[in-house]
């Protein structure tokens, strides 16, 4: 009786087990969003730009500059989308494809060139004002997600969009994206 008791409990335990996880793509190992699909989904797309030879010939051999802005995360989850676009960056700017510009850190620039006009800096190696490159190209980008319950599974598709737009024309000039899909399936109870 004991015996049976054991393996009832056993049974009914690895029922209520919570969660599986079956990855749809052969790139993930679980039903969250992970730093490594972040990695890979900047990666593939960072690598999608440098190599589309189409958008290498728009820009004509220059090497333009590029103002990019932080993803977007319209999923309902927390998702550390600055860090993506770091990661993002750090791939443009190893391609050598882009001079990178950055306005986020614009009043550490201004306070740089107060100090250097100010007469404080040795006259030699401060900054001129009115030198600041301007962007000739903005990268933006979405992340976001659908998520569909089929009876015990949750299966949630993730899709990161890029764009990069010609600041003078309004020209989206190149845009693409890379997704992943996940399937977690629940235990009985």
């Amino acid at each position: 009786m004991r015996k049976y008791l054991s393996i009832a409990l056993l049974l009914f335990l690895s029922a209520c087990g919570g969660t599986s996880y079956q990855a749809v793509d052969k790139n993930t190992a679980s039903s969250m969003f992970s730093a490594i699909d972040q990695k890979m989904l900047v990666e593939t797309l960072a690598s999608k730009l440098v190599n589309d030879q189409s958008f290498k010939a728009e820009l004509g051999g220059d090497k333009p500059t590029l103002l990019i802005d932080t993803i977007k995360n319209k999923t309902s989850e927390h998702i550390d989308t600055e860090s993506m676009t770091d990661t993002l960056k750090v791939s443009i700017v190893k391609s050598r494809l882009f001079s990178i510009i950055n306005r986020e850190k614009m009043d550490i620039l201004a306070k740089e060139n107060a100090i250097a006009q100010s007469g404080l800096a040795d006259s030699q190696r401060a900054t001129e004002l009115g030198r600041l490159w301007g962007a000739k190209y903005v990268m933006y980008g979405n992340f976001s997600s659908i998520v569909n319950f089929v009876g015990s599974q949750k299966q949630t598709y993730y899709k990161f969009t890029l764009i990069v737009q010609n600041i003078e024309t309004g020209e989206e000039v190149w845009i693409d994206e890379a997704e992943i899909n996940k399937v977690s399936k629940k235990g009985m109870f």
